[in-house]
């Protein structure tokens, strides 16, 4: 009976329980900033932006045009007997494959239209924190502290996940998105399939949305946090909701009405 189900009740404490996990692993970084060693990283948010706001959003629809194009194009290179998969023996994930390579496309698209972008734009680099703006730190001695600080962040979460997998028994998970103690197997896939996603990451957030996208800041820090949050996951996550929520739930309805 469809009334009696209790997948979502495991569903949405899931979610809780995972949130609250990223939340501890955000108190702990900003415990680690306020340290001398890790707080000379600290710098003010600039009030310049790179564009104006018609321009912002001008690029936001840009971006998702180039995932309505890129997404089904490339991720049905994933799935069952994809080619990936059979010529790549270390990328075994059939099903992870398309989204990496999506990914990964999605990465150097968004790098050259940003590289054509920053040959006429007028900016300082070190102001927007692409590089150094401190006098004791050179960029590179900022990136390997920058790093440092990530492993960090990493190892804590990692032995928050673990001491809950251990004493409760549970994944810190919400349909597809979880946290689970690494394997041996899954340690050696996690090396492979993390360094397509830090490029990603490094060139979407790093480059285009702390950079090219920033907006301007708020009258206050609340409100600079949820304009901010709203605008970027709508630059950055409106594939989600396209591609993975709307279909979910459209199966969701379908299957209780026995469609």
């Amino acid at each position: 009976d469809p009334d009696q189900q209790t997948y979502w009740y495991k569903e949405l404490t899931g979610l809780f329980a995972l949130a609250c996990a990223l939340l501890a692993t955000l108190c702990f970084a900003s415990g680690l900033l306020k340290t001398t060693y890790f707080g000379v990283m600290n710098q003010a948010v600039t009030e310049k932006t790179a564009i104006s706001s018609k321009q912002w959003w001008g690029f936001t629809l840009i971006n998702i045009v180039l995932t309505l194009l890129l997404y089904p194009l490339f991720t049905q290179w994933g799935g069952a007997n994809e080619p990936i998969a059979a010529k790549l023996s270390f990328m075994p994930l059939e099903m992870g494959n398309g989204i990496i390579l999506w990914l990964v496309v999605s990465g150097l698209v968004g790098s050259l239209l940003f590289g054509l972008w920053q040959r006429k734009a007028q900016f300082c680099w070190a102001e927007f924190g692409v590089l150094s703006q401190s006098a004791s730190l050179t960029t590179a001695q900022l990136i390997g502290r920058y790093l440092l600080l990530s492993l960090l962040l990493f190892a804590g979460l990692y032995f928050l996940v673990s001491l809950i997998y251990q004493y409760f028994h549970v994944e810190l998970r919400f349909l597809w998105p979880l946290l689970k103690p690494l394997t041996t197997e899954r340690f050696n896939l996690f090396i492979v399939y993390w360094l397509p996603i830090l490029v990603f990451s490094s060139c979407s957030n790093g480059l285009i949305v702390s950079v090219q996208m920033k907006q301007k800041v708020a009258s206050s820090f609340t409100a600079t946090l949820l304009i901010w949050s709203f605008q970027n996951r709508t630059f950055c996550y409106w594939w989600f909701n396209h591609f993975m929520v709307i279909p979910f739930c459209s199966r969701f309805y379908a299957n209780r009405s026995g469609i």
